[in-house]
């Protein structure tokens, strides 16, 4: 049986071609439809290597996102705890697969190639009948993200949620250096969420380690369910609840009723004082 089996679209050939090489040159083996020779009954031997495969390998493109095919088998790995998705491009992921974290692959990146066959091991790993060969040394710290946020603080126990829209990402990562800089670990999901790993519950978990939560606002936040379920999950636990002004929009919906009473912070004429005041509020927490 292979460890891994390979999901993509046939305008991505040469991509998938790439992914399978540098993984075997990792010491893991794989399984695509470019193994297949004539005769093979193709339906028959794509069911058997993914029901055999420790990893599902989904790659997901402007072409795959439309793949009825790519789909199902992604949809048949995520049913047995085996998909794993990574992103060529900048694509919107389809709906079903939204709670299984998708990593971006940046192969202009170094050790790209590491970071992919890390987290290939981890989800083969999740079978514990199944044995992996050792894994090379890599040649240095692997981050699960770019550099913008050190991967030494991923092991690390949380001690606040950043919860945040996707469009202030880049606050949210500004947030979360000026606190750990200040000695406050913190959990931000692009990267204390592992690729292939059900998002829903690394968001139960963390909000379970975590001492309070604090929301970057915009006007953004509005429109985000995801926003309002962590707001209402931090609440449940007794954890404290601090909001970040950054814009003058209202809160409105359900976002607004879980605001009503939690203080806000003004960070709009002077954002490093906002930041300063979490700083020194995680340090009586």
């Amino acid at each position: 049986m292979a460890d891994v089996f390979i999901n993509y679209a046939r305008q991505d050939r040469d991509v998938a071609q790439e992914l399978a090489a540098g993984l075997v040159s990792h010491g893991l083996s794989v399984w695509s439809d470019l193994a297949l020779t004539a005769g093979d009954l193709f339906i028959d031997a794509i069911q058997d290597a993914m029901a055999s495969a420790g990893c599902v390998l989904t790659i997901w493109s402007r072409h795959s996102v439309s793949s009825s095919w790519v789909q199902a088998e992604a949809q048949f790995a995520m049913k047995r705890g085996k998909l794993l998705p990574v992103a060529i491009d900048d694509v919107a992921i389809p709906p079903a697969f939204l709670t299984v974290q998708t990593a971006l692959l940046r192969r202009s990146e170094p050790h790209w190639l590491d970071r992919l066959a890390a987290d290939v091991r981890r989800v083969v790993q999740r079978d514990g009948d199944r044995a992996l060969p050792s894994a090379p040394a890599p040649a240095k710290a692997l981050a699960r993200t770019s550099a913008v946020l050190p991967p030494d603080a991923v092991a690390v126990r949380k001690k606040a949620f950043v919860s945040y829209a996707e469009e202030d990402e880049d606050t949210a990562i500004d947030l979360v250096e000026h606190l750990e800089a200040g000695g406050c670990p913190c959990w931000i999901s692009f990267r204390d969420v592992d690729p292939g790993d059900d998002y829903r519950r690394s968001i139960i978990a963390a909000m379970d380690e975590v001492s309070f939560l604090v929301l970057v606002y915009s006007k953004y936040v509005n429109t985000s369910f995801d926003i309002a379920t962590e707001l209402l999950l931090a609440r449940k636990r007794g954890r404290r609840r601090f909001v970040l002004r950054m814009d003058p929009a209202e809160a409105d919906g359900p976002v607004e009723y879980e605001l009503a009473t939690v203080q806000w912070i003004d960070c709009i004429s002077d954002r490093k004082a906002g930041f300063d005041r979490i700083v020194r509020r995680a340090a009586m927490l």
